[in-house]
């Protein structure tokens, strides 16, 4: 079966691919699915089952995509030990409140400062000295890199655009050339010491490309009130004492993200006269379903329709799962401003399609 434009442009749309680039890409034949043990025939299945076979060949791509990707994902972040975290943790959080409450209509309010020792104290209301502290404190701020973040989605995709980081887009792709030799029109050898880094670029690149070098690379925000009230609710959250079930991993937060807007896409289009946001359309249990069975195929997470000794339903984590990881800098970028514009261009196509089709003979 071969997807329409549309079904590809919408596939496009929800899962951050370049159009253009998702359709120069070489697919495989389905023999070399069935030769990476994938279940070709159940996963059709699951899509008829969810009403969703229109994006069979694109969402095989992506299953198999994320089966190359897996062993390349990396985690660069240094595990430290739980207690100096916390500790961590706590500073920030002091931090955070204290330059909050300073810099809150500060030139205007009557602020003051009380130091306290033992049994006595020394208040302090002189504006040069208070200047200072808060010089002092966004310092600390800074030296701790607590405005320190992962890029957003769209960073990651402005700095890989301009090679910001050569080296390390070269050594991603080192790894795909490796273990799929069967992609490419030259082996390791020839990526290595010819010049082949645009084609491999082509077909390397897309929004798995986008998470990892995200997830590896920071950038220093400016520290301004607007900034600091952002983090606040996330820095209370790290030093809340947590109960109940772990964090979810974000990377399968991302894609249940992703499959959420392919699940709404068509309704989106349909209402569009009346919704300006594809996240003003609900998620229904039957989408939550869908999500969790993806996810299953991909080995991401458990079955939760088979798990025992659990309360947790398939619809349960998936709906956990994607409200714990709404706040993500890569998710919620896309979901806002990158999302919406897109679906905007998606549904100028679906309109000038509409008016081809009904156009008299």
């Amino acid at each position: 079966m071969i997807s329409s434009d549309e079904t590809i442009t919408k596939f496009c749309t929800c899962f951050g691919y370049s159009k253009h680039d998702f359709e120069r890409r070489l697919k495989p034949e389905e023999s070399v699915y069935l030769e990476m043990g994938m279940n070709v025939s159940a996963f059709k299945k699951m899509l008829i089952k969810n009403d969703m076979e229109e994006y069979t060949n694109e969402l095989l791509y992506y299953w198999y995509i994320q089966l190359l990707n897996a062993k390349h994902k990396t985690i660069s972040k240094i595990q430290t030990s739980s207690e100096v975290m916390k500790n961590r943790n706590e500073h920030e959080k002091d931090l955070t409140e204290m330059l909050i409450f300073l810099l809150t209509d500060g030139n205007e309010a009557e602020t003051s400062i009380t130091f306290q020792r033992s049994r006595s104290g020394i208040t302090t209301a002189n504006k040069a000295i208070l200047k200072s502290i808060v010089g002092c404190l966004l310092d600390e701020y800074d030296k701790n890199n607590f405005n320190e973040e992962e890029l957003t989605y769209e960073e990651a995709e402005e700095e890989i655009r301009r090679e910001y980081d050569k080296e390390w887009i070269k050594d991603y792709m080192k790894d795909i050339v490796k273990d799929n030799p069967s992609l490419f029109s030259f082996d390791l050898d020839d990526y290595k010491y010819g010049d082949f880094f645009d084609e491999a670029f082509e077909i390397c690149y897309d929004d798995q490309m986008l998470e990892n070098y995200a997830n590896e690379h920071y950038t220093k925000r400016e520290i301004t009130l607007e900034y600091l009230n952002y983090k606040l609710t996330d820095v209370r959250r790290k030093t809340k004492k947590k109960v109940g079930a772990k964090p979810k991993n974000e990377h399968i937060a991302i894609i249940g993200s992703n499959l959420s807007y392919l699940k709404r896409i068509d309704r989106f289009i349909e209402s569009r006269e009346n919704i300006s946001d594809i996240n003003l359309i609900k998620l229904t249990n039957k989408d939550y379903r869908f999500i969790h069975d993806f996810l299953v195929f991909l080995n991401l997470i458990e079955d939760y329709s088979i798990k025992e000794n659990t309360t947790t339903t398939p619809e349960k984590y998936i709906h956990t799962t994607l409200s714990q990881n709404k706040s993500l800098p890569i998710i919620k970028n896309r979901s806002s401003k990158y999302m919406n514009e897109s679906i905007w261009q998606l549904m100028k196509t679906v309109k000038i399609n509409e008016l081809k089709t009904n156009q008299p003979q």
